[in-house]
């Protein structure tokens, strides 16, 4: 009996085996490629890779057809995305609680999150007389809001929040400041809050940014807020106006 279900046991494994050994969407098994999609590693076979588009948050194969704002968005990155406006919302909470214990009451008060599709994105920040893609950005006025993109993972949509809820503290905690500054210190608590979270790779991700108003301005504040400690550091940066002044 026992060697009976161990035999069975056997087969069944190897049968899960090659069952997975195959194309993620038409199930052939012809040159298959494997790749990495956020809940997993799938198998894609040659003529699928050249006939289905990319996804447009993972940017390896999707399925068809398009996601309901014009992106491509393959199963894993639907699954795993942040799509729900109740699971923004607590996610909303936990990043503003954490910013009110790092920068002070100011921060309790801050707008509300409207999370939007690509297409609506485009529109809104468009609005504001920009025209590149983004994942999140604050609008100070009518109505102040932050909006973030749908499709993100949570800890990538955290970080945004982080960022763009910073520049609605900034607007109510400091006096004028120069762009340097306003962006260096929103990579700072972004930087901060994927620190507190344990996500140390993300976190260096920030630093490393190609524009030196968030990148290079953001190891610079780490630099001072070693040297003075987060507290007296904030006090300096909502009296500064110019990065080198902090």
């Amino acid at each position: 009996m026992r060697r009976s279900l161990f035999f069975f046991l056997v087969l069944f494994l190897a049968g899960l085996g090659l069952a997975q050994q195959v194309c993620r969407y038409c199930k052939g098994n012809v040159d298959l490629q494997p790749f990495t999609y956020r809940d997993g590693v799938y198998q894609v076979c040659s003529k699928c890779r050249s006939s289905l588009p990319n996804c447009s948050l993972c940017d390896h194969p999707s399925s068809r057809p398009a996601y309901r704002d014009g992106r491509f968005i393959c199963p894993s990155c639907l699954k795993t995305g942040m799509f729900d406006k109740t699971r923004v919302a607590t996610l909303a909470t936990q990043v503003q609680s954490y910013m009110s214990s790092l920068l002070g009451a100011e921060a309790k008060t801050l707008p509300p999150i409207q999370l939007v599709d690509y297409d609506e994105m485009r529109t809104k920040f468009n609005e504001s007389g920009r025209a590149v893609d983004v994942v999140a950005f604050y609008r100070p006025y009518n109505p102040e809001m932050v909006y973030l993109l749908t499709g993100e993972t949570e800890v990538e949509s955290g970080s945004h929040l982080a960022h763009e809820l910073t520049h609605a503290w900034e607007s109510r905690a400091c006096i004028q400041q120069d762009r340097a500054l306003t962006e260096g210190m929103a990579c700072w608590v972004q930087y901060q809050y994927l620190m507190s979270g344990g996500h140390s790779s993300e976190a260096q991700r920030v630093t490393r940014h190609s524009d030196p108003d968030y990148g290079a301005s953001l190891v610079y504040l780490l630099g001072r807020s070693r040297a003075l400690g987060n507290g007296p550091f904030i006090q300096k940066v909502r009296k500064s106006r110019n990065l080198k002044d902090v």
